[in-house]
């Protein structure tokens, strides 16, 4: 569901890339209609595929305020793109505030936590996604993390104290070099965007790895654009492909190491159980893989 809806988010975001130059010269309706109808068109499968295709519109907009933020634009294109990009987003939000009782009544009945609760625990799991994609580690990419740690209050947390500065410091720093540095502020807002609705309020569990697929475009896209602007900066160029070699040579064994775990069911339930001893799923999952190669003893311990 995840990668299907992001291909068709790609695929949108790609047409009105190929698309923009025509919509800002253009004073004709037939170029304003054709553009209107297909990224309608892509957001609404992006939407069938998974709910969270609606933010294509979002990206779109955050590529315009950051990519194309010196660009012409006629009348045309104002009309267009409150009809096509922002009336999608203002429904959205107006369904969910519309259903926020239900939402936050929802909690009770099946959440052992809050939504205020969800809310400050998102802070410190969007970091983890942003250290997950920076420097991949063995074994960090699990199915389940059903036992990450919920947290309660501000006050004595250090940990969410600083996930909470940290970001904060991003959106910050995104709007500072909007101007400067519009491929920085690309990949702040695609992140954050591309979580808007996956890791805020909605009644949701509260870690999957699968919501990291299309906003850790964002965080890839900082990285490439720091290691170009440092290339240009320092006299001797090549002495950035040494720890950029490093990188991909740690990335690459990560992703072998993690290859091999996966083709290796009943090995990989013993390194999740490893790395999560206290989530109920990567102990029944443990369990289950006992029970299926008949060591009876094991499973009935797990």
């Amino acid at each position: 569901m995840t990668e299907l809806s992001a291909f068709f988010t790609l695929l949108g975001i790609l047409y009105y890339l190929y698309e923009r130059r025509n919509l800002s010269l253009s004073k004709t309706w037939y170029v304003y209609l054709r553009s209107g109808l297909i990224l309608t068109i892509l957001t609404v499968l992006a939407i069938l595929s998974k709910e969270n295709g609606i933010l294509l519109p979002l990206f779109v907009l955050i590529c315009e305020i950051t990519l194309f933020q010196s660009e012409k634009r006629n009348g045309l294109w104002y009309m267009w793109s409150l009809i096509i990009l922002v009336t999608p987003l203002l429904l959205l939000a107006g369904y969910l505030f519309l259903n926020l009782d239900s939402t936050i009544n929802s909690y009770k009945n099946f959440r052992d936590y809050s939504m205020y609760e969800r809310l400050l625990t998102q802070n410190e799991i969007l970091v983890s996604y942003l250290n997950h994609i920076a420097l991949p580690r063995p074994s960090a990419f699990t199915l389940y993390h059903d036992d990450y740690p919920i947290s309660t209050q501000i006050s004595g947390n250090t940990s969410l104290v600083f996930s909470m500065s940290l970001i904060i410091c991003l959106l910050i720093a995104g709007i500072y070099w909007i101007k400067r540095s519009p491929l920085f502020s690309l990949g702040i807002f695609w992140f954050f965007g591309g979580h808007l609705l996956e890791s805020t309020f909605l009644n949701l569990e509260l870690y999957f790895e699968h919501r990291n697929y299309l906003p850790s475009f964002g965080i890839i896209l900082i990285i490439i654009w720091m290691t170009i602007l440092i290339s240009r900066k320092i006299s001797k160029a090549q002495f950035i492909l040494i720890p950029m070699f490093v990188y991909q040579i740690l990335v690459i064994t990560v992703t072998v190491i993690e290859v091999k775990l996966w083709s290796d069911p009943r090995q990989q339930a013993i390194e999740w159980v490893r790395v999560h001893p206290d989530s109920k799923r990567s102990l029944s999952n443990l369990g289950t893989q006992y029970l299926r190669s008949r060591e009876y003893d094991e499973a009935f311990q797990v």
